[in-house]
């Protein structure tokens, strides 16, 4: 195959750019090069050659070829399969072959620490998406910042309890972690390391551990008016199941500002409204797991491929976290998932 036929293959501007890029190329890699244009015919041919094929220097050189629009290895991927079409911007896969799409994810390069030159690189860990990946996408993120809030109130509370007090330390933690930004500035932002992430579901543990430790029935009731200016009225009440209340009979112990959370009864009432502290972190881990299957339908039809150090990993299912308890949760930030510059990062089921 020739160079034209590549070059139809893939958008114009980065054709002129390859064209400019193989002008700087020795003879050696010209030829080499030239006898690689379309040495396989499908992606898992590729996928079993490939440890010979990422190895060598010039096949390196072309996968981190850069254009605008272009990802990494996408170049490289056109050049080595026969009629691999590369999509461009305005689709939501990158390649294709006959009535095969693919979505590539180049995670098998990283800088050296001290030359920062490129070099293969054994990174095992989640991946960016592209617009499906951004945060306002995921159910259980617009949980953590409401957690978030949550938790700055705690750390302002005065309620004296071992219970808050160990609450009150993750959340300290939390904060000392947080530069320019407060801890709620960031989980809105999406700018959350793992470490934060695992302090996060570690203060939501404490609080469910804490809101749990007593089982109570109703007891809080509020009363509204119609009338302009009259501020709702809220009491504490002696317990009483949903049925006795039906009867409208019950005797009030004090009335309760719903704003001071430094009430016990109100400092419960705040944290129950988090289904992820009043359920538990199952809770979370269901949403996430939700959430990664909704990824995996609006990719529906499409493949990822993901470039690691030793492999192509070829597939149409995320990784989930199969174990719903804390340690499992814990284990899966850095591992299935993780978020970063607003995005969610997952993690390719192989």
């Amino acid at each position: 195959m020739t160079l034209e036929d590549l070059c139809s293959r893939i958008p114009m501007d980065a054709a002129l750019k390859l064209k400019r890029e193989l002008s700087s190329f020795s003879q050696i890699e010209l030829d080499y090069f030239y006898q690689k244009i379309g040495s396989y015919s499908s992606m898992k041919e590729l996928k079993d050659n490939y440890g010979e094929e990422i190895c060598n220097p010039i096949s390196q050189k072309i996968f981190l070829f850069n254009a605008d629009g272009i990802g990494t290895g996408e170049i490289w991927a056109a050049w080595l399969l026969k009629d691999a079409f590369i999509s461009g911007g305005n689709e939501t896969f990158d390649l294709t072959i006959g009535d095969s799409k693919y979505e590539l994810k180049a995670y098998n390069f990283g800088r050296h620490w001290k030359t920062k030159q490129w070099q293969l690189s054994n990174y095992k860990g989640p991946w960016r998406l592209g617009n499906a990946g951004a945060m306002t996408n995921f159910s259980f993120v617009d949980n953590l910042i409401y957690n978030a809030h949550l938790a700055h109130k705690v750390a302002n509370c005065k309620i004296d309890s071992p219970g808050v007090k160990k609450m009150q330390k993750v959340v300290q933690k939390i904060e000392l972690l947080c530069d320019s930004h407060t801890m709620v500035g960031d989980f809105a932002r999406g700018e959350v390391s793992q470490k934060k992430m695992k302090l996060m579901i570690e203060f939501i543990n404490l609080a469910n551990t804490y809101v749990n430790r007593n089982k109570t029935e109703y007891d809080i009731v509020s009363f509204g008016s119609t009338t302009p200016g009259n501020p709702d009225q809220s009491y504490v009440i002696e317990q009483q199941t949903a049925e006795e209340l039906d009867s409208g009979t019950f005797k009030i112990v004090r009335s309760i500002d719903l704003n001071d959370y430094n009430d016990p009864i109100v400092f419960d009432r705040m944290l129950t409204k988090s289904r992820y502290i009043r359920d538990g972190i199952e809770v979370m881990i269901d949403d996430i797991n939700s959430d990664l299957l909704k990824v995996e339908n609006k990719y529906k039809g499409i493949n990822f491929v993901v470039f690691r150090k030793d492999s192509i990993n070829i597939t149409n299912s995320l990784l989930k976290i199969e174990d719903r308890s804390l340690d499992g949760l814990l284990a899966a930030v850095g591992d299935t998932f993780n978020l970063s510059s607003a995005s969610v990062r997952v993690k390719e089921k192989i």
